[in-house]
């Protein structure tokens, strides 16, 4: 049987999952219909899977870390209440990982550093993948066709050639790849500056990433498999780097997760 504090938490959980439940499933819908965003999934498990192995922590509640919690709350619960009345939804996703935090600092669990890869647990806006859109996918195509052309490999004509599409412009990878490096410092408990730097140094492996995901794609496109190339750049490429880091990172113990 659970106990009164273990009950307390559940319920507290399951309270806000509630309240968050418009937002929720909006998300839901487009996570159906954008397969490129459904690398975010990826955290709310890494996140029950450090909850699983931290365990329940039995060190005093600091009042600054509740103080934080609280004014957490009362921004999502701004958010929240401000989407859903002008019925932008879309812009109340924020509210989720500020939410989870907060409640997080309020209970003392999970440690803070481990509720903060819900940041990474929204996919990226799409006005983020605009900023630099469209000379960054430009040169990632020119740069591969380059190579092709040196080997002698004939694309298609650019009328007939898929577009590089914004979520293959390296942002999206980047984002991934920073939230598995704070995942990595967790799991090696880097602390919060060894977390920005893992999620940084993986920020910065993307762009490389995906111009030879890119690669891969056009030589997909060459032998005439054009839909495999778009199902790799929607899909394989985040499963595949996802599955490598966790694969790596099972290999490491994690030392613990404090609070922090």
């Amino acid at each position: 049987m659970l106990s009164l504090k273990r009950y307390r938490v559940v319920l507290l959980w399951g309270a806000l999952a509630f309240t968050l439940s418009p937002i929720l499933f909006d998300l839901g819908q487009h996570l159906m219909t954008k397969h490129w965003a459904l690398y975010c999934l990826v955290f709310p498990f890494l996140i029950l899977h450090l909850v699983v192995t931290v365990g329940t922590p039995e060190t005093p509640q600091r009042r600054w870390v509740s103080m934080l919690g609280f004014s957490l709350l009362g921004i999502a619960a701004v958010l929240t209440l401000l989407s859903t009345a002008e019925g932008t939804l879309r812009n109340g996703r924020p509210a989720i990982p500020i939410s989870i935090l907060g409640l997080a600092g309020v209970l003392a669990f999970p440690p803070l550093r481990v509720a903060a890869l819900s940041f990474w647990a929204i996919p990226v806006p799409t006005v983020l993948l605009r900023v630099a859109s469209p000379w960054l996918e430009r040169a990632l195509d020119s740069s591969t066709r380059v190579v092709l052309d040196v080997f002698g490999l004939v694309l298609p004509s650019p009328m007939s050639r898929f577009p590089v599409p914004a979520y293959a412009n390296g942002i999206v990878l980047a984002v991934l790849l920073s939230g598995l490096g704070w995942y990595i410092s967790l799991r090696r408990d880097l602390g919060i500056w060894g977390g920005l730097r893992m999620a940084s140094l993986g920020a910065l492996l993307a762009f490389p990433l995906q111009w030879v995901a890119l690669l891969l794609a056009r030589l997909l496109e060459a032998y005439g498999q054009s839909a495999a190339a778009d199902i790799w750049l929607q899909s394989g490429l985040w499963i595949v780097t996802t599955l490598t880091v966790l694969v790596w990172t099972s290999l490491h113990r994690k030392v613990g997760c404090d609070e922090g």
